[in-house]
């Protein structure tokens, strides 16, 4: 299993590396008499295409109805197709800007440009596909945030090594990341340990990245 997070009405999603592994958990669960009349197994909705719009003034947008007209100029400029865009969250960035990340219907995500900008009014905002996989804060696992941790009891875990910690008062000399040591304590493999949880080669971290591409609905002839 690569990753794992909790959502509403006690439930859990669980995230494996492939289809395959997906259905042999799915038969183990169902099969297990402790557990098959307690839970029930399904497939999650595919996830939208999602990308990230670089500099967005700060303070500019802050109402929802600013918000909303953002997006109708954005549309506007771009001759964007009929579908849903919706502002999913905002990332503090430099000199006053935001980074707004975008959640695009399959027929939008379909109809922007590919040169990596996007016409807004009299400016042109830079923009990419965003793919990065939610990584909790406290316990340092992909699939949840530190809001939604199911380990909420002691300190949090140090991003350098396998501790609980904060990363400033960390002794490793070299770093470790838990969660390719736990990777590797699980299946036997021997994926790198040697980075930081933070490492954007680090194996685990790709593996979930690519099963966000694999679960994005990009829709027909696109991708």
């Amino acid at each position: 299993m690569v990753a794992s997070r909790p959502i509403r009405d006690a439930g859990v999603v669980l995230v494996t590396e492939t289809k395959p592994m997906t259905e042999t958990l799915r038969q183990a669960i169902e099969r297990c008499p402790a557990v098959a009349d307690k839970v029930s197994v399904r497939t999650p909705k595919g996830r939208m295409p999602h990308i990230i719009v670089y500099n967005v003034p700060v303070g500019k947008y802050a109402t929802r109805d600013k918000e909303e007209r953002w997006i109708r100029r954005l549309r506007k400029g771009n001759t964007l197709p009929e579908g849903d865009i919706s502002v999913r969250f905002r990332r503090k960035a430099k000199n006053g800007t935001e980074d707004w990340i975008l959640a695009l219907a399959p027929e939008v995500f379909k109809g922007i440009s590919k040169q990596g900008r996007l016409n807004h009014g009299f400016s042109s905002l830079r923009y990419r596909e965003f793919l990065e996989p939610t990584r909790c804060f406290k316990c340092q696992r992909f699939g949840h945030m530190k809001s939604q941790c199911p380990d909420i009891a002691g300190p949090d875990y140090c991003t350098k090594c396998t501790g609980r910690h904060a990363p400033k008062d960390c002794k490793a000399k070299r770093p470790t990341c838990r969660n390719c040591a736990e990777y590797n304590s699980k299946t036997g493999a021997r994926t790198p340990t040697r980075h930081t949880v933070r490492d954007q080669t680090c194996g685990t971290y790709l593996r979930v990245r690519d099963h966000l591409v694999l679960m994005t609905q990009y829709g027909p002839d696109t991708k």
